[in-house]
């Protein structure tokens, strides 16, 4: 006993030790340094003093009992409450202790404080959201200068038409008063067949219809985009909303067209009915950002050789999840990086053309929703991304 004391007595993490009815029996140093207790303080007192409240004690339990019948160990991430009253975040890995004859005697959980590494964890979300702003708010200027230029140009057309027909309808005001007059209007009516010539009234007849329409279209492209942009920048406050995905993925679609456009063709390929998702709307926008604009810088290097490359966005209902799959034809990811790409600060792109922050926050967002990130890849062909979130309990309303 002496020795195993020694042993978890050096080790840096926190270690709580219970019996079978969940009375704390023995903790090391790092556990008092860490929550300010002794083991005089805590001693046959049930682990459930040490939570924040007691759901989160429960939300423990029922994690533990679902994963009870997988091989590997989990770790959980659970909310402490120190003996100053100070609550903090913890990794949590919870282990059968077993006595000499091979029964279970009781548990031992090792907590680890993360408070640093959540801190950190939202300065890069933070940095990783400034870098997309960036990125975003030159390719939305672009897109809805495209369109504004395009209806300035329309309108500079109907100003000149309104004008040639403003001379037409005056002459056709002198003809008017000539006939009222008895007047001589020979030279009236040539006077106004040479200005509707001049003019070319059959032509504007004819094009300020379509004129008016490609306005319309622009403007309609602005509205679009605006909305769009409108829907990504409030998207709840870090609060987990019903997300319809389809809509949302076109959201996403719309804001990033010039990162994509100029280099690849999108597919849609949407799954119909598909279940709303428990989401953090903000999160799942970043998600889906990084993969496309990812996506499409793939593409471009490849655009030099084969034109335009494609991405392909789907949708599908598997099983308890709703899966978003984002599949480029771009250079591939070579094998040699694939173990390191959901590492921090990893990138493959120029100096300063990215952070190596986007995968890595993906990753995060994703274990955060209990969902999963997978991805293919082969050189030269192209890399395809899965996203697995849990769907909604039943009873829900139904995706577009």
């Amino acid at each position: 006993r002496e020795k195993y004391q020694q042993l978890y007595g050096a080790i840096r993490d926190a270690i709580l030790i219970a019996d079978t009815d969940r009375q704390i029996i023995e903790l090391n140093s790092a556990f008092s340094d860490l929550f300010g207790y002794t083991l005089d303080d805590l001693k046959g007192k049930q682990t459930s003093v040490i939570y924040e409240n007691e759901s989160e004690f429960r939300r423990l339990g029922e994690l533990i009992r679902q994963d009870a019948n997988k091989d590997e160990s989990r770790v959980y991430t659970i909310h402490y409450r120190k003996k100053s009253g100070e609550v903090f975040s913890g990794e949590t890995a919870v282990f059968m202790v077993y006595n000499a004859e091979g029964d279970v005697s009781g548990f031992m959980g090792l907590i680890r404080d993360i408070t640093e590494k959540e801190s950190l964890e939202r300065q890069l979300a933070y940095a990783q959201k400034l870098e997309s702003i960036g990125l975003l708010a030159a390719g939305v200027a672009h897109e809805i200068n495209t369109p504004i230029m395009y209806v300035s140009g329309n309108m500079d057309f109907l100003k000149g038409a309104f004008e040639g027909m403003s001379q037409l309808i005056e002459k056709q005001k002198e003809l008017h008063i000539a006939v009222g007059k008895n007047q001589d209007t020979t030279f009236l009516l040539s006077d106004i067949e040479k200005t509707r010539e001049a003019v070319k009234l059959d032509v504007l007849l004819e094009e300020i219809p379509q004129t008016i329409a490609d306005i319309k279209e622009g403007l309609d492209r602005v509205s679009l985009i605006v909305q769009a942009m409108k829907k990504f920048s409030h998207p709840g406050m870090g609060t987990i909303k019903p997300t319809d995905v389809n809509e949302a993925v076109e959201n996403i679609i719309t804001i990033t067209s010039n990162e994509w456009k100029h280099t690849s063709k999108l597919v849609r390929d949407f799954a119909k009915g598909l279940p709303l998702i428990e989401c953090v709307p903000g999160d799942f926008n970043q998600v889906i950002l990084n993969l496309l604009v990812n996506a499409a810088h793939a593409n471009s290097y490849m655009v030099k050789e084969n034109g335009r490359g494609t991405i392909t966005v789907s949708t599908a209902l598997t099983g308890e999840f709703v899966e978003i799959c984002i599949s480029d034809t771009g250079t591939g990811i070579p094998v040699k990086n694939e173990s390191k790409i959901f590492d921090p600060f990893f990138t493959t792109k120029e100096v300063g053309k990215g952070t190596g922050q986007g995968l890595s926050m993906v990753y995060t967002i994703m274990k955060n929703h209990g969902g999963t990130i997978t991805f293919s890849s082969e050189k030269n062909t192209g890399t395809s991304f899965s996203l697995r979130f849990p769907i909604k309990q039943a009873g829900q309303n139904q995706s577009s």
